[in-house]
């Protein structure tokens, strides 16, 4: 019998029951407190099945709520290593620029060197003293 059909029974019965109130039979009174304990026992069934689902529906807002918060925190450990990578490029792209530049130094600080001793080995004869 579905939870609709006891309903419906109950009300029939209590209706009946109270009808044949004022003449008051023990089996009367115990077929009253029956469908009340059935009535109770109904109630106490949907109150319980409604906590669950609110349960549930709580559940399913928790396990959302954590799984944005996975995705949140994710994206910012994401965000900080890229940033930390960029300085890190950043910090090799600067030491790379000073180590040309001071090659180049070198270099330029050679060149007058380097002209001359070309010219000699070019050039014989063009030796400086």
């Amino acid at each position: 019998m579905s939870q609709n059909e006891d309903l419906e029974e109950l009300k029939a019965n209590k209706e009946s029951i109270e009808k044949s109130r004022d003449k008051d039979t023990p089996l009367d009174a115990i077929r009253f407190k029956e469908l009340e304990i059935k009535r109770n026992l109904m109630e106490a069934q949907k109150k319980a099945e409604e906590d669950v689902a609110e349960s549930r529906r709580e559940a399913i807002q928790i396990k959302e709520r954590a799984k944005n918060d996975g995705i949140e925190e994710g994206k910012a450990v994401y965000k900080k290593e890229i940033e930390a990578a960029q300085k890190k490029a950043e910090e090799i792209r600067k030491a790379g620029l000073k180590e040309a530049q001071s090659i180049w130094q070198k270099g330029l600080t050679n060149l007058d060197k380097a002209v001359n001793k070309i010219v000699e080995l070019v050039v014989p004869g063009n030796e400086k003293r």
